[in-house]
């Protein structure tokens, strides 16, 4: 069929409408791809992430040139079980060339293995493709930010031979023109750090105490001979001895350590036809964090206790509330992008609700003269322990039974209590905070009875 001038126009114009409303429509509409992140925190409500990391995330697609395109994934419980690695959707998501799948693989030291090694846990190589055979994929799947996690298992595509420090490495990947169009290449520093400290010059401008809490969080043993820039220029900090540079100003931190796992980071370094390579590093499991000790610990009567002992039965009970709280809701300092428990960055200095494992309550009561009774309760006893706040707070209810005939007029009764907020880690020694309160109660008896 053929369209006169005037169809043309018409049909022109109808096209032309059709393109303005779809660009104008909002990004979510256009392009998310899969599940919304309300189905996804609905889909991944059983997984359970380390301490502040999110059931689900979305990001922008990294393989999306337009960057329009919007992911969504969940936490992935099996590697995190398995591996202690933090990361979201899976190996399928993104390993989609046929050289993103290798069944030899390598050690966390580079060396390479052709059989499968059942002497560390989980054995390695770790996955299986489609057809059931062995190996390792180059991605784990997708860090916090929506970056591509690097697998350091995956073998090497080449390797130089040179050490760590021999090698040149480019300075701040994340905004180098030496890394542009590179498949690994980062948004920022780190996701895990919050929006404060993406960029490292703000690490400087924090000062000396936060400078070297980085440093002992991005620090990798490879590194103490120090770093040889791929551009030849100097830092922006203007440190000009190598041995002195910050690896912070090197690597991407994909995951950072902590007191649950190792972390890892990656780093770019130019070869010397020209060609960016990069390369995974472990980061090493912190040793523990800073207790923010307890805002309070606090015993209350539920309920009027009688102090005549005349007017009361021959046995009769004292109910208690008992209160604990982490002193965690506060900023360490007034720069901080949040309180102690929400800022990313004090979350990591800090132990705070989101880390405890259990609370433990110790009571122990004395009747004047007579030997003191203990009784001891923790979370794991039913009933007994509730949370506030997530687990900011820790309430403990206990009715206590006494005889009259235990007392005689002056004597007074002595309730004190400990509590405990137990901070989890997989290191041997558990760490917690620890508060005491104490009630002093004394009795009368009125002699007309």
């Amino acid at each position: 069929m053929r369209l006169v001038r005037k169809d043309k126009q018409k049909l022109i114009t109808y096209l032309m409408l059709i393109i303005l409303t779809t660009t104008l429509l909002p990004m979510e509409q256009v392009t998310a791809a899969g599940m919304s992140l309300t189905t996804c925190k609905e889909k991944y409500a059983y997984t359970s992430p380390p301490p502040g990391y999110s059931t689900c995330i979305q990001f922008t697609d990294p393989d999306d040139p337009l960057k329009k395109r919007i992911l969504v994934k969940g936490f992935n419980q099996k590697l995190w079980d398995d591996q202690q690695v933090v990361v979201y959707g899976t190996e399928y998501d993104l390993n989609l060339r046929a050289s993103d799948f290798k069944t030899t693989w390598q050690t966390l030291d580079r060396k390479p293995r052709k059989n499968t090694d059942t002497t560390i846990a989980p054995p390695h190589p770790y996955y299986r493709n489609s057809n059931g055979t062995r190996g390792e994929y180059r991605y784990y799947g997708y860090d916090l930010g929506g970056s591509k996690y690097s697998n350091p298992y995956f073998w090497d595509d080449a390797n130089s031979g040179l050490e760590a420090d021999q090698k040149k490495w480019v300075y701040r990947p994340w905004e180098s023109n030496l890394t542009l169009g590179n498949r690994q290449r980062p948004a920022s520093f780190s996701p895990d750090f919050g929006k404060q400290y993406q960029n490292p010059d703000n690490i400087y401008r924090a000062g000396p105490r936060v400078i070297n809490q980085f440093d002992s969080w991005v620090h990798n043993d490879n590194f103490e001979g120090g770093i040889i820039e791929a551009t030849g220029g100097k830092p922006k900090d203007s440190i000009l001895s190598k041995t002195t540079r910050h690896l912070f100003d090197y690597m991407y931190v994909e995951q950072a350590p902590s007191v649950w796992a190792d972390g890892q980071g990656r780093m770019f370094h130019q070869q010397s036809d020209g060609d960016i390579w990069y390369q995974s590093f472990p980061l090493t499991k912190l040793e523990g964090k800073k207790n923010p000790g307890l805002k309070s610990t606090t015993i209350k009567s539920r309920e009027p206790m009688e102090m005549d002992l005349s007017k009361l039965p021959n046995t009769w009970q004292w109910t208690f509330d008992f209160q604990s709280i982490i002193n965690d809701d506060r900023k360490v300092d007034p720069a901080d992008e949040d309180v102690m428990y929400k800022d990313p960055f004090r979350k990591l200095e800090y132990y705070t609700r989101n880390d405890v494992a259990y609370w433990k309550f110790t009571i122990t009561y004395t009747i004047s003269g007579q030997d003191p009774r203990t009784d001891t309760v923790t979370t794991d006893q039913s009933g007994k322990v509730t949370y506030d706040k997530g687990r900011q707070i820790g309430n403990y209810f206990e009715t206590l039974s006494f005889k009259n005939s235990d007392f005689k007029a002056g004597d007074s009764v002595n309730v004190q209590l400990k509590a405990e907020a137990h901070y989890g880690t997989t290191n041997v020694e558990r760490v917690f905070d620890a508060g005491t309160t104490t009630l002093n109660k004394t009795f009368t008896k009125d002699k007309s009875r």
